[in-house]
C-alpha cells in the first residue's frame, strides 16, 4: 500500500476540473468534469488531466502541474492504479470569472463500490479546496489547491 503515502498531489488531481460546454451552469459543469477528471486519472491519461490545469498552476506543496502529472503517472505505472472516491461538499463561483469547490477524495488501493470498500482497504482521505479561474467563456483551469488530511469518519 505504498501509494497511500503518496503526496497532496495524488489526491488533488483526482479532482481536478477544467469546465467547458455551454448552455449550462458553471456550477454543473464544474460536478462533470470532476467525474471525467476521476476517470481519466484512474486511467492514467495525464494528457486529459494536464489540460485541466493552468498553465501556472501550484499546489499548496508547491509541485507545479507538471510535478503532479509526474506523481499521477508514477502511481498509474509502478503501483497498478488508484482508484478514487469522491464526494463534493461545495461549489461557489467567488467573483465573476472565478470558483472554488470544496472536495473530500478518497484513494483506494482496489475498487470502490460501496462506502464500506473504503474501510476495508484502508482509503487515504483528504478535503480539498480547488481553486478556479475561467480561461475562456467555456474554460475554466484549476490554478491552485489546498489539502488537509481526513479521516473514514468523515466520509461515514
Amino acid at each position: 500500500m505504498r501509494f497511500l503515502r503518496a503526496p497532496a498531489s495524488v489526491a488533488l488531481i483526482m479532482a481536478i476540473v477544467a469546465v467547458s460546454g455551454c448552455g449550462e451552469a458553471p456550477e454543473q459543469r464544474i460536478r462533470e468534469r470532476i467525474e471525467e477528471a476521476r476517470i481519466a486519472a484512474e486511467a492514467g491519461k495525464l494528457n486529459a488531466l494536464g489540460a485541466m490545469l493552468a498553465e501556472d498552476f501550484v499546489d499548496d506543496r508547491g509541485n507545479d502541474r507538471a510535478a503532479v502529472l509526474a506523481i499521477i503517472g508514477y502511481y498509474v505505472r509502478i503501483e497498478g492504479g488508484l482508484h478514487i472516491w469522491i464526494r463534493i461538499d461545495e461549489i461557489e463561483i467567488t467573483e465573476p470569472g472565478r470558483a472554488r469547490a470544496r472536495l473530500l477524495v478518497a484513494l483506494a488501493t482496489g475498487p470502490v463500490e460501496q462506502l464500506e470498500d473504503l474501510v476495508r482497504l484502508r482509503a487515504e482521505v483528504h478535503r480539498l479546496t480547488l481553486q478556479f479561474e475561467e480561461a475562456s467563456p467555456e474554460d475554466w483551469q484549476m490554478t491552485h489547491v489546498t489539502r488537509t488530511r481526513a479521516s473514514l469518519a468523515d466520509v461515514l
